[in-house]
């Protein structure tokens, strides 16, 4: 995937989960806890976390590394992009359990460190 293809669709991925995350909140209530309207909130904040990061991943190699293997920043971006999306939803599932405490968020960001670090 070229780079500029990248941009677009990681543009177009972010602005319609905001759409979709911004509906969601507005227009249904927490109290019920429809299992359909979390698992699209879930979503909607995985895509826009992913966007985001892929963004700004994408755009800081480009500012700090320069010029070089353009598709190798692609990959990279996209791998923690995806990562720091599941951190996002798995801090919301703690949240929500009531399970979410500074412990927990060492010991995630622990696990995504080595994660990242086996995957590469």
């Amino acid at each position: 995937m070229k780079a500029a293809t990248h941009l677009v669709a990681s543009l177009f991925v972010v602005s319609i989960s905001v759409i979709c995350l911004g509906l969601i909140v507005a227009n249904f209530s927490p109290d019920p806890g429809s299992k359909l309207v979390l698992l699209a909130l879930y979503l909607c904040v995985f895509l826009a976390v992913f966007g985001l990061a892929s963004l700004a991943g994408l755009s800081f190699r480009g500012w700090l590394l320069g010029t070089g293997v353009r598709h190798e920043y692609v990959r990279a971006s996209n791998r923690q992009a995806v990562l720091f999306g599941l951190m996002a939803v798995i801090v919301l599932m703690l949240q929500a359990g009531k399970i979410f405490n500074l412990w927990s968020a060492a010991l995630l960001l622990v696990i995504f460190i080595l994660l990242d670090m086996y995957i590469q």
